[in-house]
């Protein structure tokens, strides 16, 4: 049976709902964008504690290998995992940094930390497609001698399709997380700042307060 996403949280099948949580809470501060993580990494470790934290979620993936859904729904489901997610990685950093939860526009933040991963992604996106290109021109560059084997011109080629593959699999990311975006941005939350917190600059994590803490 599948195990892939016990692999991402770090724990045996064998785990309790507690484990599992105790597992995401301990990976989502050093995996997140903001603490040196990667976007990708973080969603991967969102969608895995979306799933085995949920009783019968967990029952069909341990007995399928599925998250379960069609492909619309599981979609859907993601971008939501991942919008939950962004909320409860605020939620994380408050808690850790002893500050009041009242203090803080949480939708904000969470909206404000999804903009900051979509705009990493891009980058990465780029980056990607840059190094594929650039790889693919020197396969070309690469002949064989008359009578010889081209071994190096093909494996620069297979590195560069490498490259494209990740770009393709960035970029479903980043539409995961613009939908994720998306989703947030379709809701209000009810929230004054507090006259006697100063107010910081916009950013994730940073709406009022958290800013002046790092």
């Amino acid at each position: 049976m599948a195990d892939e996403l016990y692999d991402v949280l770090g724990v045996g099948k064998d785990a309790t709902s507690a484990d599992i949580k105790k597992a995401y809470r301990k990976k989502a501060k050093t995996e997140h964008p903001d603490s040196g993580g990667s976007a990708e990494k973080f969603t991967e470790l969102t969608l895995a504690y979306e799933c085995l934290s949920d009783d019968d979620k967990r029952e069909r993936y341990d007995r399928t290998g599925e998250t379960g859904g069609s492909s619309l729904d599981q979609e859907l489901n993601q971008a939501l995992s991942v919008a939950t997610g962004a909320i409860n990685s605020v939620l994380h950093e408050i808690e850790r940094r002893g500050l009041k939860v009242e203090n803080f526009d949480v939708l904000g933040d969470a909206i404000k930390t999804l903009e900051a991963q979509i705009e990493s992604t891009e980058a990465t996106i780029k980056q990607q497609g840059l190094e594929g290109a650039k790889l693919e021109r020197l396969a070309k560059k690469f002949k064989a001698k008359k009578g010889k084997t081209n071994r190096i011109g093909p494996i620069l080629i297979a590195q560069a399709n490498d490259q494209y593959r990740r770009a393709e699999n960035s970029k479903l990311l980043c539409a995961t997380l613009q939908r994720a975006a998306d989703i947030l941005n379709d809701h209000n939350f009810d929230w004054v700042a507090p006259a006697d917190v100063p107010v910081a600059p916009m950013g994730p994590f940073s709406n009022v307060g958290f800013a002046q803490w790092r």
